[in-house]
């Protein structure tokens, strides 16, 4: 009996520690489509209480905050002191039949706009409860892959532009950070320009074959997706703040690596977080020995959808 009793108390403190690790909240409703976050919650959270928000991919058609690579990657980032949020986003091509690039490009602006707007509307919900969620509204930064590193750079180069699109965030407000995984920013009015302020400090990881989320740029006329290659150019000119990691001779694979690359995540974001200690012009060729792009080398934007 008294066996059974201490299996019973047990199994209840179990479950008691699980409810208090993941909280879930609604951020924002667009239309009837009510979006969430989930904030994962570290046993020993850092002393700068700095928060991690994890955009996922997925190609603006697919992934969801909860599924089990964004449960295990955010589990594994509060397990080293980060305050984490895994925010969903509008899936701008869901149900929505690409033909061509140029109908890519119509279609893209649209799609990326709403993505960033959520991101925004995400990140000033934590700004809003801060105190409740014990995170420093100074220490907030972002982490996406594919669809969603460019979800965090556009968010962050929108922001610093003045958009409309991101008033939610405070005028005064920065990101500590920005991690992008195959990732790009998307332009109207080419080349990126940041009118306004710096971005924020920006780690990219890109693959140098990579032709969904283009290493270089898919660009007509002034309209433009400008991957990292093309984004360091800028960065480097205008003496920004950066760390580049050239993957050679892989392809969109790369979006991928957030969970197999978690010690680099948390050096960077330590960086950025020694507000005295500055990052420039960091560029370093990486090859992964025995890993192939396999099936993503012959992956663009058209065939993708």
């Amino acid at each position: 009996m008294k066996k059974c009793l201490l299996q019973l108390i047990l199994l209840l403190l179990l479950c008691l520690s699980a409810s208090a690790q993941d909280k879930t909240f609604t951020f924002a409703t667009r239309d009837t489509l009510d979006l969430k976050l989930d904030i994962y919650v570290p046993d020993t959270p850092r002393s700068d209480s700095a928060c991690l928000v994890y955009i996922f991919g997925g190609g603006f058609v697919s992934g969801a905050r909860n599924d089990k690579y964004a449960i295990d990657f955010c589990s594994q980032l509060a397990d080293e002191g980060f305050v984490v949020a895994s925010i969903e986003y509008r899936l701008g091509f869901k149900g929505h039949k690409v033909t061509g690039y140029l109908e890519v490009a119509n279609v893209f602006e649209k799609v990326i706009n709403d993505a960033s707007e959520d991101c925004a509307a995400a990140v000033a919900f934590l700004i809003r409860h801060s105190d409740d969620l014990r995170i420093n509204p100074d220490n907030i930064l972002l982490i996406g892959s594919s669809a969603g590193a460019i979800t965090a750079l556009e968010t962050d180069y929108l922001h610093a532009n003045h958009s409309s699109l991101t008033s939610t965030l405070p005028d005064d407000f920065s990101f500590a950070g920005v991690i992008s995984y195959s990732g790009g920013i998307y332009t109207s009015n080419a080349p990126v320009v940041y009118k306004y302020r710096e971005p924020a400090p920006t780690m990219f990881l890109h693959g140098t074959d990579d032709k969904v989320v283009n290493y270089n740029k898919i660009q007509f006329f002034k309209r433009g997706l400008f991957g990292s290659n093309k984004l360091v150019k800028r960065f480097k000119k205008f003496n920004y703040q950066y760390v580049f990691l050239r993957f050679k001779g892989n392809a969109h694979d790369v979006a991928i690596l957030p969970i197999k690359s978690i010690p680099e995540i948390v050096l960077f974001a330590e960086h950025c977080l020694n507000k005295e200690e500055h990052i420039f012009d960091l560029d370093a060729t990486v090859t992964i020995k025995n890993y192939s792009s396999g099936e993503w080398k012959n992956k663009n934007l058209k065939n993708l959808y």
